[in-house]
């Protein structure tokens, strides 16, 4: 619980009750379901924090440091002068099956 599972090598960056025991069983031999490990850490006051996953490795930096310059921007221009700009939000959906 000290440690990141990255720390450890593995793959995932977060702890779950599953993924913990089943850690702990390697370590330890002593095989605790995914409910024993989660009454355990609530005994011990430990709390779930859900995971927050984040896309940003998987974008463009390029096309992302554009749309932050044109935001702020327009950020300016709102703040300067409100009645000069509009601003509409589309939404499209792409699902490709």
């Amino acid at each position: 619980m000290d440690k990141n599972p990255t720390e450890l090598g593995y793959e995932f960056g977060r702890w779950t009750g599953e993924r913990l025991s089943k850690h702990l069983e390697g370590i330890t031999g002593i095989k605790l379901s995914k409910s024993q490990i989660v009454r355990i850490l609530k005994r011990k006051k430990f709390v779930y924090i859900w995971a927050k996953y984040s896309l940003e490795d998987k974008q463009d930096s390029e096309k992302r440091e554009v749309f932050k310059e044109k935001l702020s921007e327009y950020m300016r221009i709102a703040q300067e002068k409100p009645n000069h700009l509009q601003v509409s939000i589309k939404r499209k959906k792409s699902w490709q099956i």
